[in-house]
């Protein structure tokens, strides 16, 4: 049994999702409690922060909060001996960098840290105490879990908060789930995505790598798609033509996934939206999609879509963006307020999803009907709607919809 298996964390939710995430780098290289060594720990957290810096350096994240600046920094001063981050990314690699500094110095005994969890009225502790400090679990993740109620270990009572204090390795490895669940910062919400139940892989190395593997791409997925949750099919039907495209295929044990919307609210962050994706049916359906047009532009047909900006957007990737930009009436495209193009895309949704080859007909013969009757009417409808529906119900392209 992998070490790391017996330990007994109480966290359910956001926060213990990140923290098993960020131990799952230590578990799958590690099979026995002796190889738990400073130095080969402190090569684990170094080698998996080399593996995520690509998402670091093109992500973006907020600045600290007040008091998270504060608390942080009387700690990092203590352990380290300054804080430089200003911003949460930034925090948690932080965190990582200085604690591999620690192990290689041999400052860290990660045998007694790992297994040193204590519970305490209203309270968690995880590790020993270094310099006279425990951190604090920043803002970014202990106020959704508190204010949304989402774990019972964190319910919120009428006395003290509940805390969550870490010592320099759990700050690390905590820094290390979250920045391996980070999928994005747009519009004011940080997009992670977390697997619920990932220790139960800490036996299986090989098993572990994969699934890491997996989440690595669909969170890089998700942040370079730059899909948002306008509407749940919308936003899995972007993932999963954005993976297609990429030639990636997730392992379908490996979904469901969860995603956890953190939004600032007034001086809060709190947990939106917490939805499980699961595109199984999706992606074949898109590697399928996706390998037919590019047979067509093979043969020279001109089917795929260019702008001024990017060019061979496939047809049903773009009608996808419509429906996206339809949602917000200030960019409604066709001239009425029926959100015509949304509908479309809700349909074809369904019938993906139903991977019946007559409801796929039906619905591609009803979006045929209304996009020939929005082209050639007398509706007002802007010329780059047009040129996609234009291209969208080409016999060519309708044939490489089909299921």
């Amino acid at each position: 049994m992998n070490p790391l298996s017996r330990l007994d964390i109480p966290l359910t939710g956001l926060v213990g999702d990140v923290l098993r995430l960020g131990l799952a780098w230590i578990a799958k290289d590690v099979d026995r409690e002796e190889d738990l060594r400073a130095e080969t720990v402190g090569d684990i957290l170094s080698n998996a922060l080399t593996r995520l810096s690509d998402k670091i350096e093109g992500g973006f994240s907020s600045k600290l909060s007040r008091n998270d600046r504060e608390s942080i920094e009387r700690t990092f001063t203590s352990w380290y001996g300054t804080l430089n981050a200003t911003r949460y990314l930034e925090l948690f690699e932080e965190a990582i960098k200085e604690a591999v500094k620690l192990l290689q110095r041999d400052k860290i005994d990660p045998q007694s840290a790992l297994f040193e969890i204590k519970e305490e009225k209203n309270k968690l502790i995880l590790g020993r105490e270094y310099n006279d400090y425990y951190a604090i679990l920043p803002a970014i993740l202990k106020q959704p879990e508190y204010y949304e109620c989402h774990t019972e270990y964190l319910k919120p009572t009428a006395g003290r908060k509940a805390s969550i204090k870490l010592d320099p390795l759990w700050m690390s490895i905590m820094g290390l789930g979250f920045l391996t669940s980070f999928a994005g910062y747009r519009g004011g919400s940080y997009y992670l995505i977390t697997k619920p139940g990932v220790e139960a892989l800490y036996d299986n190395p090989r098993k572990m790598e994969d699934l890491l593997d997996d989440l690595e791409a669909f969170t890089t997925a998700v942040q370079e798609s730059h899909a948002t949750m306008e509407s749940e099919e919308i936003y899995e039907l972007k993932l999963s033509i954005w993976l297609a495209k990429e030639g990636r295929m997730i392992k379908e044990e490996h979904y469901p996934f969860q995603l956890h919307l953190i939004s600032l609210m007034g001086q809060v962050y709190t947990a939106t939206k917490t939805v499980e994706i699961d595109l199984r049916e999706l992606q074949d359906y898109m590697m399928n999609y996706v390998r037919r047009v590019s047979g067509l532009k093979e043969k020279g047909y001109n089917i795929t879509i260019d702008t001024k900006t990017q060019t061979g957007i496939y047809p049903l990737e773009a009608l996808i963006d419509l429906a996206g930009r339809e949602l917000d009436p200030r960019n409604r495209l066709s001239g009425d307020n029926e959100m015509l193009t949304y509908i479309m895309v809700k349909d074809i949704y369904r019938a993906i999803c139903s991977g019946n080859r007559k409801l796929m007909e039906e619905t591609l013969f009803r979006t045929f009907r209304h996009a020939r009757g929005l082209i050639a009417g007398d509706t007002k409808v802007d010329g780059w709607y047009k040129a996609v529906m234009a291209k969208f119900i080409w016999d060519k392209h309708l044939e490489a919809l089909q299921i």
